[in-house]
């Protein structure tokens, strides 16, 4: 079998984490996921997984993408056709855990990564890879000249918290200049979580740190009048109900305790909705995600 050499920059270097985490969320007692494309993967990638291998939070990491699978299902309901595109999409197997081949469906991540991604995917008149950062303007005319009308679904899992709030601004401003009315789905981290990423069981083996800090995700709506925030969501302590299941019931019950003396431990790291710029031919809005 031929191995593929990993050269990534730090923050793309990341994207092993939840790739590792899909590929074992197989093992018993109880499986996660049977990512079968995450295990050939990593089985070809010349990298030494040893040290993040058994760590907890590989769970944690399979969980938030699948609750990401289910807030993204929730919105494609009504619109089977959307077009989706995942920034720092890494090594994801998002679009084949829905096998639904009527939406229009763009990877972004940083040319490294299109290097090892091209080796194990393929694009097709459905799926197309953009070799761009996401703050970069450029790939945008890309998605416009592809893309059939609104709406536009926007993921983030696990990037763009890499960066700072300038550049995070700078990413929601662009998002709701150019496709107003998207959704966009990213993760947010607490200064609470971000003082202790050192001490992480999988961060710490990396370089890459997370830096953009949101305690009140009402920060956020308040950057632009017509940034609407549908929900947020923390995956260990709120999961979707086919994974709860997979977290034991003290830890779940002990959340919603935390959660009502509004502890830090609680708003740490969470998921969040977010619909940005004017409504208007983006079909219907906020009451399509409960």
């Amino acid at each position: 079998m031929n191995t593929s050499t990993v050269q990534l920059g730090e923050v793309q270097e990341t994207l092993l984490i939840p790739l590792y985490g899909r590929a074992v969320a197989i093992r018993p007692p109880k499986p996660l996921l049977n990512d079968t494309k995450a295990r050939e993967i990593v089985k070809q990638l010349d990298y030494d997984f040893s040290l993040i291998d058994g760590q907890p939070s590989l769970k944690g990491a399979v969980l938030r993408t699948l609750t990401y699978d289910h807030l993204l299902k929730e919105l494609l309901g009504p619109y089977p056709e959307a077009t989706v595109v995942e920034l720092g999409c890494g090594l994801n197997t998002r679009i084949e855990r829905l096998n639904d081949n009527r939406l229009h469906w763009f990877d972004l991540d940083m040319p490294d990564v299109y290097e090892l991604w091209q080796q194990f995917f393929e694009e097709d008149d459905r799926r197309t890879f953009l070799p761009y950062s996401a703050f970069d303007e450029a790939w945008v005319a890309r998605v416009k000249k592809v893309a059939p009308p609104p709406p536009y679904i926007f993921i983030s899992e696990a990037s763009t918290i890499y960066f700072s709030e300038a550049k995070n601004r700078q990413l929601f401003a662009l998002l709701a200049k150019h496709f107003p009315g998207c959704y966009y789905l990213f993760d947010t981290a607490t200064n609470y979580f971000i003082q202790r990423q050192d001490k992480h069981d999988v961060l710490k083996f990396f370089s890459a740190r997370i830096q953009w800090e949101v305690n009140d995700i009402q920060e956020v709506a308040t950057w632009d009048k017509e940034y609407r925030h549908l929900k947020s969501v923390n995956f260990f302590t709120d999961p979707p109900e086919h994974l709860k299941q997979h977290i034991p019931l003290g830890y779940r019950i002990l959340g919603k305790i935390l959660g009502i003396f509004n502890a830090p431990f609680i708003r740490q790291y969470q998921l969040n909705v977010f619909q940005l710029g004017s409504t208007v031919d983006a079909g219907h809005p906020t009451e399509q995600v409960p």
